[in-house]
C-alpha cells in the first residue's frame, strides 16, 4: 500500500482530532448498514433453506421479501458500504502514518471481501426473479 503512503501527509493535532470525528461518523454509517445487511441475508437464507426442505411456499415468499428490504438498488450498497470503507482506509492511513502497522492492507482486503459479499447477496436476490421467470415458462410449457 505504498500508494496510500504517497498521498498521506503529516497532520497537525487539530486535523487528527477532526479525522477521529470523521472516523466515528463513518463507522456510525457503515456498521449499522453492515449489521442489518448481514442479519437480513442470514434470515433470508435460513427461511429459503427451510422452505426448500419442507416445501412450504410461505417460507420462500418470506425469504424473497426479506432480501428485497435492504437490497433496493446497488447504489445504496455502494454509498452505504463501499464509500465508507474507502474513507475509513484513507482516514486510518492518515492517523497511522508513521506506524509499522499494515492496517491499510488489511482494510483493503476487507473491502475486497465486502464487494464479493455484496455481489453474492445481489446474486441471491436476483435468483428469485429468475426462478419466477423459469416457473412461468414451465407452467406454459407448450401444452396447448
Amino acid at each position: 500500500m505504498d500508494i496510500l503512503q504517497n498521498i498521506v501527509y503529516p497532520q497537525s493535532s487539530t486535523h487528527i482530532q477532526l479525522l477521529e470525528y470523521l472516523l466515528f461518523v463513518t463507522l456510525l454509517i457503515l456498521l449499522p448498514y453492515l449489521s442489518v445487511m448481514i442479519g437480513t441475508t442470514f434470515f433470508s437464507v435460513m427461511h429459503f433453506s427451510k422452505g426448500k426442505r419442507s416445501g412450504n411456499r410461505k417460507h420462500l415468499i418470506f425469504s424473497r421479501e426479506l432480501i428485497d428490504i435492504f437490497t433496493v438498488n446497488k447504489g445504496l450498497s455502494f454509498s452505504l458500504g463501499i464509500i465508507p470503507m474507502l474513507s475509513i482506509m484513507l482516514i486510518m492511513g492518515q492517523l497511522l502514518l508513521h506506524s509499522d502497522l499494515n492496517v491499510n492492507g488489511q482494510l483493503f482486503f476487507a473491502l475486497i471481501l465486502l464487494v464479493i459479499g455484496l455481489i453474492y447477496i445481489y446474486t441471491f436476490k436476483y435468483s428469485f426473479r429468475l426462478k419466477n421467470i423459469f416457473n412461468l415458462i414451465n407452467k406454459s410449457d407448450f401444452t396447448e
